[in-house]
């Protein structure tokens, strides 16, 4: 079974569906009766209608989740971050995080420093706070805002 994800554009289940030939297609569950009386799921293809209203509504979710975790001082891909300590990085560098994972030698972080990409661990970074980008929040809660009215129809 595929996975079931919504259309980017109107909001509807959709998945990824294979012929019996092997062509692909964006299929949306229907439910269809019988003639038994039972119930059978089909999915024929998918016709998209653009929802204006969902796809505001899902920017304005993404926009408020990406706000939350920048603010829960969570570390992750496109958070800026103070080196705090250290030896392969000057401590007081600040740089933005390209990577997050697991290594041999614990929990690292990868940052972009002076065009090179360069390693370390986790426990070396902490996230920047928010207030030292002003330009970043005024940018973030005017696109929210923006968002929001289109979300309630005023103009």
């Amino acid at each position: 079974m595929s996975e079931i994800f919504n259309c980017k554009d109107c909001g509807l289940s959709v998945s990824w569906r294979t012929t019996k030939a092997g062509k692909k297609y964006l299929g949306s569950p229907m439910d269809w009766s019988g003639t038994e009386g039972g119930n059978r799921t089909y999915w024929p293809s998918h016709k998209c209608v653009p929802n204006h209203e969902w796809k505001a509504a899902r920017d304005l979710y993404l926009l408020e989740d990406a706000a939350r975790r920048w603010g829960s001082g969570g570390i992750e891909k496109g958070v800026w971050v103070d080196v705090v300590k250290g030896r392969k990085v000057p401590v007081g560098i600040r740089a933005e995080v390209f990577w997050v994972g697991d290594s041999a030698y614990g929990a690292r972080v990868g940052i972009m420093v002076d065009g090179e990409r360069v390693f370390t661990a986790l426990t070396n970074v902490q996230p920047a706070p928010i207030e030292d980008f002003p330009e970043m929040a005024a940018i973030l809660q005017k696109i929210k805002d923006d968002v929001r009215k289109d979300l309630e129809g005023v103009n």
